[in-house]
């Protein structure tokens, strides 16, 4: 993995699908929502957002599939974040789609639970 971004990673998946990236990024995903932090008397824990996209044959550089994972990030935060979002090209090669894997953001606990 490497900062792409000032709150971004990017993680290239060689020789691994769009079903096995998506597979990966929920497993992450549900892992970091599971570490809870003590802070003043409560229990907190954070969520992530992830974009998940494929290169494709017909894709000249790679950046292009960073861009899809990117936009599919960003539509993961404005969906209500902590959840995976997978970009997928149309059939048709019209407006590509976004596919969404959302889980609910867990509240903050008291210590004492």
């Amino acid at each position: 993995p490497c900062r792409y971004g000032g709150e971004e990673f990017c993680v290239l998946l060689p020789d691994t699908g769009m079903d096995g990236a998506a597979a990966l990024a929920e497993n992450l995903r549900r892992r970091f929502a599971a570490v809870e932090v003590p802070f003043d008397g409560a229990m907190l824990s954070a969520t992530i957002s992830i974009g998940v996209a494929e290169a494709q044959p017909a894709m000249h550089m790679i950046e292009e599939a960073i861009s899809q994972a990117d936009r599919a990030l960003y539509a993961a935060k404005r969906g209500g974040r902590d959840c995976v979002i997978r970009f997928e090209a149309s059939e048709d090669g019209a407006a590509p789609s976004l596919s969404y894997r959302s889980r609910p953001v867990p509240a903050a606990r008291s210590a004492a639970s």
